[in-house]
C-alpha cells in the first residue's frame, strides 16, 4: 500500500506516533541487510519521500519523523533513544499469562 506513498497515506493516514511504532523495531545491532531492518527502512523511506510535498501538517510531521529515524539508524553516533522515546522502545515478549479454557464450546 505504501509503495505509492501518497495513495497509501490517503487511504490510511499515519501520524508521528505510528512512525515511531514502526521505527522501534529497527535493530541497530544488525545491518540494513537484515530482513526486518530492510523492510522497515523501505517503508520509512517511502513515507519519508512525502516530506515537502503537501500542505498537510500531519503528513509533513510524519514524513520528517520517518526520515529522522532512518538517519538515526545509519548514524553510529546516535541511539534510537535520541529520536524515539525510550518508553516506546521497550519491546515486550508475547507471553500469555492467561489460563486457557478447559473446554471449547461451539455451536
Amino acid at each position: 500500500m505504501y509503495s505509492a506513498p501518497k495513495n497509501g497515506y490517503d487511504l490510511n493516514p499515519l501520524n508521528f506516533i505510528d512512525i515511531n511504532n514502526i521505527g522501534k523495531y529497527l535493530n541497530k545491532e544488525k545491518n540494513q541487510d537484515y530482513p526486518n531492518n530492510n523492510s522497515i527502512i523501505n517503508i520509512l523511506s517511502q513515507l519519508g519521500s512525502l516530506e515537502g510535498k503537501s500542505e498537510d501538517p500531519n503528513m509533513e510531521q510524519m514524513a520528517r519523523q520517518a526520515n529522522n529515524i532512518i538517519e538515526c539508524f545509519f548514524n553510529q553516533n546516535k541511539k534510537m533513544e535520541d529520536i524515539i522515546p525510550q518508553s516506546l522502545l521497550v519491546i515486550s515478549e508475547n507471553i500469555s499469562e492467561e489460563i486457557p479454557p478447559e473446554y471449547i464450546y461451539s455451536n
